[in-house]
């Protein structure tokens, strides 16, 4: 019996052989464990690690071209995945880190707080001595100048963050990245594109912010009745594991694709093994410890990182890179290619990419690594591939809809097992009377279900008898549709 075509062109590639040996064994162990997709692991851990770099390793390709280690990625999988879980385990060492930091940083706010408010104190009756004109003796323009710069010198300093929340406005943002130039925000959630096109509370769009700190470019704030002032070598991370509607979302405002906001992004689609997976998963896959222990370890060593770095690509090194550049030019002849900016941002990314797989071999690595440059370059279509799909992204069709219905209907005949002994058969009308709830049966009719059956005919899934009945193929429940 021939295989059953696919519905919907799926992008089914392993990308795990093509991955440096540790990120490609922790991406497999977490994805047994979860049952999910690996590719989701890998897009996490990609924003862990560039997370952790907090914007202090950087590649020179050329003298004006230089990238940083900002990265955006929206990991694309359905509700109920276990991207949260992936989500929540990966920045574990991360939130550590930072509850460390901050609790370090506690002991001394205190004082540093009882200070500044001695200091403002002070400047207050300086400022009240030198407004009473009958003062005997009157504060000097040079007792206000050191009050005010008491005031300033004990100011306290922001507690220290590594990550935020999805939950965060632009606004926000930008302030918040003023306080910490280096900022990751790691969620689950696709709340923050509801702010960012300005949906959540009506208001326009505002990408601004994300604009400028993907590129490194200082960022000034200039705000009507607050503190402006300027952002220097800003590095944001931005991390997100969401539903296939975020993406649609996303995609329809206008705003965002026309500033060129979403051809920033990385995307990565899962393919979804809800009903498919194994129920015994989370006993019979335990993830290696040594490797969970070995990634705790690179994002510790890299959150902790005093002095910055710059990688400098080697002739050979330039030489592929290049020849990489050159195909993918060629590639861009095609206006749909282009991708709202992505194919022309794709050679950066890749180069940031190979930086991140260079610091997840050695966290204290001075140079591009050959082996994780090649893996970097070896994923450019395979990139182009998962932003296209993200884009085709919708909602089920009349013949995977069928399907899941004839599939229901067999179930019930001769129990949920992977083949049957038996032909199993259904009519038009039964199927009919199953499926007439949904809109799009409500508007076509039954033509719209012959229609549906006739594309699945010719994809091997079943096969019309007389009378208008059809048989279906007896390992249809080992399939995926």
């Amino acid at each position: 019996m021939i295989e059953p075509a696919p519905l919907i062109p799926e992008n089914k590639e392993n990308i795990l052989y093509k991955l440096p040996e540790f990120i490609a064994e922790l991406s497999c162990g977490i994805s047994r464990q979860y049952q999910i997709d690996p590719v989701i692991v890998f897009g996490t851990i990609l924003g862990c690690i560039a997370t952790a770099t907090q914007g202090k390793i950087r590649v020179r390709i050329s003298d004006n071209w230089i990238e940083h280690s900002s990265l955006y990625i929206i990991n694309i999988a359905e509700t109920g995945d276990g991207k949260s879980q992936v989500m929540n385990l990966l920045r574990k060492p991360i939130d550590e880190y930072e509850m460390q930091l901050q609790a370090e940083a506690l002991s001394d706010y205190g004082v540093r707080k009882a200070e500044h408010e001695i200091a403002e104190n002070k400047l207050k009756a300086v400022k009240d001595s030198m407004s009473k004109a009958k003062s005997k003796n009157p504060a000097t323009r040079a007792d206000l100048m050191a009050a005010i710069d008491d005031v300033a010198a004990t100011k306290p300093k922001p507690m220290p963050r590594i990550s935020i929340g999805g939950d965060v406005t632009p606004d926000a943002l930008t302030d918040l990245l003023m306080q910490n130039p280096a900022l990751a925000i790691l969620d689950a959630e696709g709340t923050l594109y509801s702010h960012l096109s300005g949906r959540r509370h009506g208001t326009g769009s505002m990408w601004e912010t994300i604009l400028q700190a993907f590129t490194g470019d200082p960022i000034k704030v200039h705000r009507i009745g607050r503190d402006g002032g300027s952002i220097t070598n800003p590095h944001l991370v931005i991390n997100t594991s969401v539903q296939p509607k975020v993406w649609t979302e996303i995609k329809g405002d206008e705003n965002a694709i026309g500033r060129g906001a979403v051809g920033r992004f990385l995307v990565f689609n899962a393919i979804s093994n809800v009903g498919y997976r194994e129920p015994k998963a989370n006993r019979i896959y335990p993830i290696d410890k040594d490797l969970l222990d070995r990634y705790a370890l690179i994002i510790n060593e890299l959150l902790s990182i005093k002095d910055h770095r710059m990688f400098e690509l080697t002739p050979e090194q330039l030489a592929r890179f290049d020849a990489m550049r050159e195909r993918q030019e060629i590639q861009l002849r095609d206006p749909d290619n282009r991708l709202d900016g992505f194919g022309m941002r794709l050679p950066g990314l890749l180069i940031r990419m190979a930086m991140l797989l260079t610091l997840t071999e050695n966290p204290q690595a001075q140079q591009l690594n050959d082996k994780c440059l090649d893996a970097a370059l070896n994923l450019a279509d395979y990139l182009i591939k998962q932003r296209v799909q993200a884009d085709a992204i919708s909602e089920r069709t009349p013949e995977q809809r069928c399907l899941d219905k004839i599939a229901q209907m067999m179930r019930e005949h001769v129990g949920d097992v992977g083949a049957v002994n038996k032909q199993f058969t259904f009519t038009t009308r039964e199927l009919q009377q199953r499926i007439k709830g949904q809109s799009w049966v409500m508007d076509g009719g039954v033509a719209a279900i012959k229609e549906a059956l006739a594309k699945i005919e010719i994809k091997s899934w079943i096969e019309e008898t007389e009378n208008d009945g059809w048989f279906v193929r007896d390992d249809l429940l080992n399939h995926r549709w």
